[in-house]
């Protein structure tokens, strides 16, 4: 089976630096914070041109200290898109606010300023905007409408690490970015792992967050939690990271074979336009990224007719495959009487046609070939 991912490849190739690594921290009996985990804040800092950054144990608690940090809690709304992973909504919630669900831009998935502007009220505090399958979002329209309303403004970058539109990373254009080390990520570790961006001052209040709001003379200042990254995941994290630029390029070089292949002989919608019509038997949906911007392709999902089928037949084939999302987070029970809904009804065709397709850096031309031959024939497509 072809898988979506291949872990055990990328660490074969980086034993060398990878052990060293592991072995010396081990050495020095330092597993919680210190020394290692300050190098590679500093590290991943100055590769994405941000004033400052935390090391924390997931991008899911990093969302929930985000919000904490920014002062939003019961009776506060935060507006997100429902075309994500839980964890982004479940955030809102654990804080004690109303997720409020708003539509994205068909093209890059992505939530749009006209779905934030359909949702706003008086109880809007904060917009969560997520960079879905590594394409960078509308974060510049976004960030000046957050700033001519006077809303924080989060970026879920989970999926997204390298992104970036001209020199600026993802996660660097709101009050706060948050990126998963979960092991499949683009800069994945051995364990979870995350990290939030912020100005130095929001740094220094989401340092004591992490360690339950200890000022660090015996004094908790605030109510946060255990949201510690640990320190082998640090050493692991700045050895790839010297990588993480070979890991984009074979991405991008994997994405855009898969574009050229995928788009010869048939047809395929055009995403970018206003609104897409569903899709019929055999056609074909491609990704892309925004036009000056490039994607860190954590994934590269397809849109088709019924992905069920599609993955089914993919699977007797050899090839793995996965739904993102099965069902959009208005639609999950979690958050039955917990949220407010605006349009989402680009969100909800998105659901039901995308199916990601493997793509890691280690991935073969073979594989890739047998994957491309394999959907054609799931779809009906001959050349």
């Amino acid at each position: 089976m072809i898988p979506l991912t291949d872990l055990g490849r990328q660490h074969a190739r980086l034993t060398a630096e990878l052990e060293p690594a592991v072995i010396k921290l081990l050495g020095t009996g330092n597993f919680i914070l210190g020394a290692v985990v300050q190098a590679f804040e500093a590290e991943v800092a100055s590769y994405l041109g941000a004033k400052g950054a935390v090391g924390v144990s997931s991008a899911s608690d990093g969302l929930v200290m985000s919000l904490l940090d920014a002062g939003i809690g019961p009776g506060d709304e935060v507006i997100t898109t429902p075309l994500t992973f839980v964890a982004t909504a479940e955030a809102i919630v654990r804080v004690g606010a109303t997720p409020v669900f708003a539509d994205i831009d068909p093209g890059d998935l992505s939530l749009s300023a006209e779905g934030v502007l359909s949702a706003l009220s008086a109880r809007t505090r904060a917009v969560i905007t997520v960079h879905l399958f590594g394409h960078l979002g509308h974060v510049s329209e976004l960030s000046r409408l957050c700033k001519e309303r006077g809303l924080v403004l989060i970026e879920d970058a989970a999926q997204a690490f390298g992104a970036r539109s001209g020199q600026r990373f993802a996660g660097t254009f709101g009050d706060y970015g948050v990126f998963s080390f979960f092991p499949a990520k683009v800069l994945g570790g051995a364990g979870d792992g995350g990290l939030v961006v912020a100005s130095p001052e929001r740094v220094e209040r989401l340092k004591r967050l992490r360690v339950h709001g200890h000022r660090g003379d015996g004094t908790f200042e605030g109510v946060g939690g255990n949201f510690r990254l640990d320190a082998l995941q640090a050493a692991i994290l700045s050895v790839k990271l010297r990588h993480v630029e070979e890991f984009l390029a074979s991405r991008a070089r994997l994405a855009e074979r898969y574009t050229v292949e995928l788009s010869r002989g048939e047809l395929n919608l055009n995403l970018s336009r206003p609104s897409s019509a569903p899709l019929s038997d055999g056609e074909l949906g491609l990704p892309s990224a925004r036009v000056g911007t490039r994607s860190a392709w954590n994934y590269f999902a397809v849109r088709v007719k019924d992905p069920d089928e599609i993955s089914r037949r993919l699977a007797a084939e050899g090839v793995a495959s996965a739904r993102y999302y099965r069902l959009p987070l208005h639609q999950q029970p979690c958050f039955e009487g917990r949220m407010r809904v605006a349009r989402v009804a680009e969100a909800e065709r998105a659901s039901s046609e995308l199916l990601a397709l493997p793509l890691f850096p280690e991935l073969t031309a073979e594989e890739q070939d047998h994957v491309i031959l394999a959907l054609r024939r799931a779809l009906g497509i001959t050349l």
